[in-house]
Formats: C-alpha cells, sequence, structure tokens
C-alpha cells in the first residue's frame, strides 16, 4: 500500500487547481482495486472496451435534409463544442465542457486523422459529430471512435446508428481492419447499438476518482 501512497504524493503537487484524479483500472484487477481504496481512491463509474473487427461495413444511408460534412478546422471548433457538450451533459465522466481550445489541441494530437472528424447536419443545423483518431489495441492497429454525439432533441431518429456507421466506413476507408470504443455501463441504449453494429465486449474497466481537496 505504501507503493501506491508514495505515488500519490508524488503526483499530487502536480494537481493544483483540480478537483479529482482519474485513472482506469481493469475490473478483473481486484488487487489495485483494493490498493488503491486503500488511499481514497473510489469507483466513479464503470466502463466497457468494445472491438470490431467484422469485414462487412453497414451502408449509410442519409434520410432527406441531412448531410454528413468534414470537420473544418478553424471554423468549426465552436460547433463540435456545441453539439459534444448538449449530447455529452448527462453523461457521467463527461461532464466538463470542452472548449474550442480543447478541440484545437485534439486536432493537432498525434492521432489525429485527416478527415477523421465529421458533423451531421440536419437543414443547415448541425446535430451530431463523431471522431475517429488512430489507435492500438493489443499491439495492433485500431482506429477509435469516440466522441459520438447526439443533440438530444434529435436523439430517438436513428442518427448515433447514421454516425456509427459512418466512422465505420471512414475505418476502412483508411484500411484499418480494427475498430474500438468506449462505452459507460450504464448506457444501456449506446450498448445496444453497438453491439447490433458488430462491437463485441473485450474489457470491463474500473474509472477510479481521487478528490483532490481531500488534501486541503
Amino acid at each position: 500500500m505504501k507503493v501506491y501512497q508514495d505515488l500519490l504524493e508524488a503526483i499530487l503537487p502536480h494537481a493544483a487547481g483540480m478537483d479529482k484524479l482519474n485513472l482506469f483500472v481493469p475490473a478483473v484487477n481486484t488487487a489495485a482495486m483494493e490498493a488503491l481504496a486503500a488511499v481514497r481512491f473510489a469507483v466513479e463509474r464503470y466502463t466497457y472496451v468494445l472491438v470490431r473487427e467484422e469485414p462487412h461495413i453497414p451502408e449509410v444511408s442519409l434520410p432527406a435534409g441531412y448531410e454528413l460534412i468534414p470537420f473544418r478546422a478553424g471554423t468549426d471548433e465552436a460547433v463540435w463544442c456545441e453539439v459534444r457538450n448538449a449530447g455529452f451533459a448527462k453523461l457521467q465522466g463527461n461532464e466538463t465542457p470542452a472548449t474550442p481550445a480543447m478541440v484545437k489541441q485534439m486536432i493537432s494530437g498525434a492521432d489525429y486523422i485527416e478527415g477523421g472528424l465529421l458533423i451531421l447536419y440536419h437543414n443547415g443545423k448541425p446535430v451530431g459529430i463523431v471522431r475517429g483518431c488512430a489507435d492500438e489495441y493489443e499491439d495492433e492497429p485500431a482506429m477509435s471512435i469516440g466522441p459520438l454525439a447526439v443533440l438530444p432533441e434529435a436523439q430517438g431518429r436513428g442518427l448515433g446508428r447514421i454516425l456509427l456507421r459512418a466512422a465505420l466506413r471512414f475505418a476502412a476507408e483508411q484500411s484499418y481492419a480494427r475498430t474500438v470504443l468506449c462505452v459507460n455501463a450504464e448506457n444501456e441504449r449506446a450498448q445496444a447499438l453497438y453491439i447490433g453494429e458488430g462491437f463485441k465486449q473485450a474489457e470491463a474497466l474500473a474509472c477510479l476518482a481521487y478528490t483532490v481537496s481531500e488534501e486541503g
């Protein structure tokens, strides 16, 4: 236990101004979870890692009035944040709003794929977003999908499925044979969508949180 305590004390000076620290641990690693609990990390939520390796990619069919447009750097940062923040406002672990500065940082990262950010419009109004970025899973190349968000008032119309399929199409065009994504355990609606589109649960992770103010 002392090792975990020493590591935490080494990190805390770098956490000034933060409310909490988070880390993910495989849910099967009960020993690590018990050790972290001893230094006041608590389980905040569980998330599943889903993997898709099926070669068949479903068709993307856009209803009348809808169009998918690639993200335009320098123009669409605020639009991206508007949709992402509204879609994730009540999703545990994602409540912190994204900012245009965060989006600019995201598209300048090493995992950025040109054309990998798509915005779904309905009659000129942005209603959904999806991102595909370079990643690895089990030491093999993979495209990670996320965030995928739809405005609350536009949900229930199958738009999430359209965005997911568009991301899968993009992955195939980029020669990725494997796609991965994460979904909160309580988000059963999203899980059903992903499983229905060929994803399979690969592992479960526990998100542990440490309240920084406890040290104050």
